[in-house]
């Protein structure tokens, strides 16, 4: 609802004409609930069963559809997969490896807090590793006083920020893409669960790849962790192969799927006509200017 009132329905493609084509592919609520006004709720309703495919990251976001937009979408792994980790081996910035320890442990720390802090030293010291920590880029000036832990690399490039992913000895992350990025790359890690941003997506890429041992939620069992085995990549990798074909082939159907036209309802022609009175106020206000 607060993504509406910034810029309108443009994320539902009220822009796009309704003989286009219209894909949603794995896209996310970060919650596995929805609450907004009902007015709201029919607008994208109406626009998204203007689509001729959607389909959704996490398990809870099937039943969102279902239950306040009246639509099936298909639950697909994240597209962060699709193309391994070659794509982003690419990216890697090598010429900084030197800048980096021999051996460490990398903390990508989106919302700090003293207990995450104390979790990191512990798992430092018990594997006898240094500490690299990078912060959220766009939180960084509002989280970089509350993180004293490790040498903090000040807003990476994401050349560097791979970089520090692949050389990586062992990664504690509570972010849902800094979680991917170390099964991509085939890292030891921990996954504190994140509430704030989105747990359900946590949980989802756990259950389809077998990895949900590694989630932890606060507070946080320090003698669980000490005792989880390394983790065995060649099952994992089996299932991510697999998910991503599916999730490509559901792609291709979506883009050989006919056009079928929506008709109008109440809400989109409301919408279209509150749409065309925004239009005229701003003429108005320039003519008068």
């Amino acid at each position: 609802e607060s993504t509406t009132k910034l810029v309108g329905y443009s994320f539902f493609l009220d822009f796009v004409d309704k003989k286009k084509k219209k894909i949603a592919c794995a896209t996310s609520f970060g919650a596995s609930n929805f609450l907004s006004d009902v007015k709201m709720q029919y607008t994208a309703r109406d626009y998204l069963k203007q689509f001729d495919a959607v389909s959704v990251r996490e398990e809870s976001a099937v039943e969102v559809c279902r239950n306040a937009f009246g639509i099936i979408p298909e639950q697909i792994i994240d597209p962060i997969f699709w193309e391994g980790e070659e794509v982003f081996d690419e990216l890697v910035d090598e010429k900084q490896r030197n800048q980096l320890p021999n051996n460490y442990l990398l903390c990508y720390i989106l919302d700090p807090d003293y207990e995450k802090e104390q979790l990191v030293r512990k798992v430092a010291k018990q594997k006898n590793l240094e500490i690299v920590s990078i912060l959220g880029m766009k939180e960084y000036n509002f989280t970089k006083d509350y993180w004293k832990v490790g040498n903090i690399i000040e807003k990476p490039s994401v050349e560097e920020f791979l970089m520090c992913i692949k050389y990586c000895n062992y990664l504690v992350t509570d972010s849902h893409h800094g979680t991917c990025l170390g099964i991509l790359f085939q890292k030891n890690y921990l996954a504190l669960g994140n509430i704030k941003r989105g747990i359900d997506r946590f949980y989802t890429i756990g259950k389809m790849l077998g990895t949900i041992d590694r989630i932890l939620m606060q507070p946080y069992n320090y003698e669980y962790v000490v005792n989880l085995d390394e983790i065995d990549y060649s099952q994992i990798n089996t299932r991510v192969k697999s998910e991503v074909n599916r999730a490509k082939k559901w792609l291709e159907r979506a883009f050989n799927k006919k056009t079928i036209p929506a008709e109008e309802t109440v809400y989109s022609l409301l919408r279209r006509l509150e749409s065309l009175e925004e239009k005229v106020k701003r003429c108005e206000e320039h003519i008068k200017n």
